[in-house]
């Protein structure tokens, strides 16, 4: 078994490089255990290839802890931006969505409304809808 290990990290890696980075947004405001909630959502997602666009207003000290201890902790990929506090939520997800890298979006409005979580296949495989 142990034989097969680096035969299957090769193909894992393989298949990750040829999967396009999804960029999911969520922007929030001083809801850090909501964020938490939302963040466990998302650490569960089996796509492989995500980032998380992460916006808060620049004085929401429990958020940006919640977010420098998943950075610690987690293998998330992660781009912060601390907005001003009193941007409006259209132009914070306009400047999160440009300061994402990858080549899809998802908007992610869980730390907002804290109704809900994500399945763990909530981000879906893209190629399901590029099918003819």
């Amino acid at each position: 078994m142990s034989n097969l290990d680096p035969v299957i990290n090769r193909n894992l890696k393989l298949i990750k490089k040829s999967l396009p980075l999804i960029s999911c947004i969520c922007i929030t405001s001083n809801r850090s255990t909501l964020l938490q909630r939302a963040l466990a959502c998302f650490e569960r997602q089996d796509y492989p290839m995500r980032e998380l666009v992460i916006s808060y207003p620049e004085d929401d000290f429990l958020t940006k802890r919640v977010v420098e201890q998943i950075e610690e902790l987690s293998t998330i990929k992660m781009v912060r931006i601390e907005r001003k506090t009193d941007e409006k939520l259209g132009q914070a997800r306009n400047n999160a969505i440009s300061a994402a890298n990858g080549e899809f979006i998802c908007i992610c409005y869980y730390s907002l409304t804290g109704d809900w979580g994500y399945a763990p296949y909530f981000i879906p495989n893209p190629d399901i809808y590029n099918q003819s």
